[in-house]
């Protein structure tokens, strides 16, 4: 029903002295209402689906609910990044490489002297 209502009020017309959000909304419309209807249709299905994440208003618990829920189907196949503590320590200058290039500064450029 709503996606049907969209697409008889059609694209807003350009309004003279429209901000850039009212430009951005009216031209997201317009790609939106341009595309066939059946993925109009998914999309807004998706997001339906996703509103416990997407919407600011969630609570935690509801975001936590969502994911425990979902979360096995929604991060299939997704490759996920872990940031572990290096064992030999952090990344020194010698780790780098040339100690002595890191070493001269150009006083006329530091920040803080």
């Amino acid at each position: 029903i709503f996606l049907d209502q969209l697409i008889k009020q059609g694209v807003p017309p350009a309004v003279e002295g429209e901000s850039p959000a009212q430009k951005k909304n009216r031209l997201a419309t317009e790609t939106f209402l341009n595309m066939p209807y059946t993925r109009q249709l998914r999309q807004l299905i998706n997001f339906g689906a996703l509103r416990p994440i997407l919407d600011e208003y969630s609570t935690d618990s509801m975001r936590q609910k969502f994911m425990e829920q979902y979360g096995e189907t929604l991060l299939e196949g997704l490759e996920i990044e872990h940031l572990i503590p290096d064992p030999n320590g952090t990344i020194t200058a010698d780790d780098i490489g040339d100690k002595e290039l890191l070493d001269k500064r150009d006083e006329s450029t530091d920040r803080f002297s």
